[in-house]
């Protein structure tokens, strides 16, 4: 009998990419249809969210789901977020 190796799922960075875009839990929750107790479970836990939670938070972010496993990029001094 083989053992299985135990593979940590890859973090997301929720949290960060929540308060980049100046969201309270709760008001992400609300955006993305699930709980806030949801939310904070998956900012705190190394546990992998289901599929269909993770494409509502990413669409609530305005982003795509692996992206969230990816820091956000941070804007530098002076840039306005505005295309020319």
């Amino acid at each position: 009998m083989r053992n299985k190796t135990y593979q940590p799922t890859p973090p997301i960075y929720l949290r960060e990419h929540r308060r980049a875009k100046g969201l309270s839990q709760e008001r992400l929750a609300e955006i993305a249809q699930c709980t806030q107790g949801t939310v904070s479970f998956l900012e705190h836990s190394d546990r992998k969210p289901w599929p269909a939670t993770l494409e509502r938070i990413a669409a609530a972010l305005e982003t795509s789901p692996e992206a969230l496993y990816f820091l956000p990029a941070k804007k530098t001094e002076g840039e306005s977020g505005r295309v020319s």
